[in-house]
């Protein structure tokens, strides 16, 4: 795929009457369907005028050329995700301290599916097609960020989650539910399962590890579980047999091919939850 060319993968301007409007907005219409029908190899800058209904030199006027007409889908495409982050960090901010942390997971998986679902052909052409400009990686780069830092911030104050770095399970959890929605949404063989079930799971996911007895910040990980909270009273203590004096010491052992020695102490015991130290 070639790369676009600096310079030309923009915009010239943006409109400002309404009539200047709807007539840009036609033309990324008219860009978006033909890259979902006919893919960005087949896109020219003549179908989208013909699509839009427009002239050659009114497209021009907006756009240099096929780079610039596919970013500014792209960018508008991005906008309609940055609507939808925004309007997800002013839904979880009042509950980030009340809501239980199931729901509170749930209302994540949710946005992710919204931000995926909406016009997922197009989703699938602009991320398996379209060449990313050093401008549109960016855009992605600050919006993921974005969406860390929020996520990020709930965590911090929500007192049923158990992690011992919010940034990273943060970080984590962007990914997880950014590759496992996009898979679903994009997948040409057909989504795996239905919406519902997909929000289930992944908030299932989610509140499993943002608040799992597993987690690194657990205090009572790696104890044993009857123990856990309790003194051992036989720390430090010497075992019942030290200090004894061993009774078959100097004694021929039963079988008579057998040299005389010590009897060896049995081990003591480690406990499974010591192990996994």
């Amino acid at each position: 795929m070639t790369r676009p060319r600096t310079g030309h993968d923009r915009p010239r301007k943006a409109p400002r009457q309404a009539r200047a409007r709807a007539t840009f907005e036609a033309i990324l219409d008219a860009t978006a369907r033909i890259l979902v029908t006919r893919g960005y190899d087949a896109l020219t800058t003549n179908h989208v005028a013909a699509r839009a209904g427009v002239s050659i030199g009114t497209l021009y006027e907006w756009f240099p050329g096929k780079d610039a007409l596919v970013a500014g889908v792209v960018d508008r495409h991005l906008a309609r995700a940055e609507d939808v982050l925004d309007a997800l960090v002013g839904e979880l901010a009042p509950l980030a301290v009340v809501a239980i942390l199931e729901a509170l997971a749930a209302r994540m998986a949710e946005a992710m599916v919204r931000l995926h679902e909406d016009e997922p052909r197009l989703h699938r052409a602009l991320t398996e097609e379209v060449p990313r400009s050093p401008r549109v990686r960016a855009h992605l780069a600050a919006l993921e960020t974005r969406m860390t830092d929020a996520l990020a911030a709930l965590l911090a104050i929500h007192p049923a989650v158990r992690v011992g770095d919010v940034r990273l399970a943060a970080s984590l959890s962007v990914l997880v539910l950014e590759a496992a929605t996009h898979r679903w949404a994009t997948d040409r063989a057909g989504r795996l399962v239905e919406r519902e079930a997909l929000v289930a799971e992944l908030a299932l996911l989610l509140a499993r590890y943002l608040g799992g007895a597993g987690s690194s910040a657990d205090p009572s990980r790696g104890q044993p579980e009857a123990s856990r909270g309790q003194p051992d009273a036989s720390r430090g203590q010497p075992e019942a047999s030290r200090g004894q004096p061993d009774a078959s010491r100097g004694q021929p052992d039963a079988s008579p091919s057998a040299s005389p020695r010590r009897k060896r102490r049995a081990p003591r015991s480690r406990s499974i939850a010591a192990l996994r130290r």
